[in-house]
């Protein structure tokens, strides 16, 4: 559960102020390693604002020592990493990870959460927060996760969402089963947030959602939402609102609620809404990649789907669903695709009025959407943002040490003598081309060295590991 202190506004909004380097670059030990330890050598080091050559030391599941570029390596075993580059895990946070990425693929149940982890895994993605998905399922695959009885990211997860009767995702006419909680009034809101702060939920999802010209949904009213964001103060969580339009994000601040998933997709904020973002501490995780995917699948420009390495992460069924335009229904429609390439302009806009009002941006894909692939997918959304003008160092932090402190995980999203040695090793370095993200030479889990080509879905005939295989 969140710490009460990240529920309050203050904290969201010193957010920015606070986040410092992970470590300090000045003065590093000459010497390092230790008996038993792990040294990783001879590699840039991303500590959070930039890549600089340092030694990083591992001790089971810690970092020990941040030594020199040069220090000497006295005792331990030392892995040489030259050329490249090591990063805390990645964070994304704003997954669904019992959702497939592909229409009808024949994967259920474990199947496709097995599948989501393991490709997360491979990528770096060692930290994730599902935002919305059955009560009864996501809690219980975050418990199998805590125990050690599934090999995974670091999981929290917001279970079900809160939404009016009819509205998304829940729409009428639609069983809404345990997905989502409907709240009509602010005491049915007040019970659902109580009940799953019972369940433990590390946030709240809240969904502000009126529809679309031709699609038009319930919308949640401002009495019940500010008694979600009251009663969410009250238990000690932090609320995360999905907003569709710009006056949604109004909404949301007047409620008091702090965290957006989602930039607004169907219209453009204004400068002044992007500025009252950045002077209430709000943090936006802008989730360009599902609109991305639409634009791509509907014109024929997904290459990757005709890359066979995309069968280590993506399971051969969903890749051949994607690529059959009768099962992928009106995204495959070429009529829709001005409409979705209009709706990505808008966020991309968004993002951009964001980042020039200094918005804090936290990573997350929106993964299990169709096209947006499980762990894949933030390499992408990092590189939608380097294309609108974020620098490769400010995207890096904001998949880091953002959303690490964003979600009160101190030990997580940096690298300094204490924190979790979950880390990534990519070739090259991803401060001065994000694209170096793709090119993945080692992953450590709790200090362990991840084997990626067993985790591959074309090397496996089961897509559930139970415990992590080290590397010597």
């Amino acid at each position: 559960m969140w710490h009460s202190n990240f529920a309050r506004t203050a904290v969201v909004a010193s957010l920015a102020a606070t986040l410092v380097p992970a470590c300090s670059r000045t003065e590093l030990d000459a010497v390092a390693g230790c008996e038993g330890c792990v040294t990783l050598s001879h590699a840039l080091v991303f500590d959070g604002t930039s890549c600089s050559p340092a030694t990083v030391v591992l001790r089971g599941s810690c970092i020990e020592q941040v030594a020199a570029a040069d220090a000497v390596v006295v005792a331990g075993t030392e892995l040489r990493f030259d050329g490249s580059t090591v990063l805390p895990g990645l964070f994304d946070a704003h997954t669904h990870v019992t959702s497939p990425s592909g229409p009808d693929s024949g994967l259920a149940g474990d199947e496709v959460v097995g599948a989501s982890f393991r490709a997360a895994l491979r990528a770096g993605v060692l930290t994730e927060l599902d935002l919305g998905a059955s009560e009864h399922v996501i809690f219980e695959v975050r418990r199998r996760v805590r125990d050690g009885d599934l090999l995974a990211p670091e999981l929290l997860a917001a279970g079900p969402l809160l939404t009016p009767t009819g509205g998304h995702p829940c729409y009428a006419g639609s069983a809404p089963g345990d997905l989502c909680d409907l709240v009509d009034d602010p005491a049915q809101a007040r019970a659902a947030v109580s009940e799953l702060a019972a369940d433990q939920a590390d946030v709240i999802k809240v969904v502000i959602e009126s529809g679309h010209e031709g699609f038009e949904v319930p919308e949640i009213g401002p009495d019940v939402l500010r008694a979600v964001a009251d009663q969410a103060a009250a238990v000690g969580l932090r609320v995360v609102a999905h907003v569709s339009h710009a006056a949604d994000i109004d909404l949301a601040l007047d409620s008091g609620i702090r965290l957006f998933a989602h930039v607004p997709t169907y219209d453009e904020m204004t400068a002044q809404q992007a500025q009252r973002l950045a002077d209430a501490g709000a943090v936006v995780i802008p989730t360009l990649s599902v609109r991305d995917g639409y634009v791509r699948l509907s014109s024929g420009t997904m290459s990757e789907l005709d890359d066979p390495g995309l069968a280590d992460d993506v399971p051969a069924s969903e890749i051949a669903a994607l690529q059959d335009p009768a099962r992928l229904g009106k995204v495959s429609d070429p009529a829709n695709r001005p409409r979705y390439q209009a709706q990505l302009d808008h966020m991309r806009v968004n993002l951009r009025r964001c980042l020039e009002a200094g918005v804090t941006i936290a990573a997350g894909t929106d993964a299990g959407n169709l096209g947006v692939f499980h762990g894949l997918a933030v390499r992408r959304e990092l590189l939608l943002w380097v294309q609108q003008g974020m620098s490769p160092s400010a995207a890096l932090r904001s998949a880091t040490l953002v959303p690490a402190q964003l979600l009160g995980l101190p030990a997580r999203g940096r690298i300094e003598p204490g924190a979790n040695a979950d880390l990534l090793v990519v070739e090259g370095n991803p401060c001065e081309r994000i694209e170096a993200l793709w090119d993945v030479e080692a992953v450590f889990r709790h200090g362990q060295r991840l084997d990626r080509d067993a985790l591959s879905l074309r090397r496996s005939t089961s897509l559930i590991v139970a415990a992590p295989r080290a590397l010597p």
